[in-house]
């Protein structure tokens, strides 16, 4: 039983290890994301959403 605790937890650390180690090679600290559409209120940004025929 504590075994499986044990691993439970080792795993669970290496996955948020993992998960941050990711999102910092992703994008450079000092670079920032260009600003995107305003939304519109109640349907956000639905209508920018492209058809199947775009």
């Amino acid at each position: 039983m504590a075994l499986s605790f044990v691993t439970t937890v080792l795993l669970c650390g290496l996955a948020i290890l993992v998960f941050r180690l990711s999102r910092r090679t992703q994008m450079p600290q000092g670079l920032c994301l260009p600003p995107g559409p305003k939304p519109k209120p109640i349907i956000g940004n639905m209508l920018d959403i492209p058809n199947d025929s775009e």
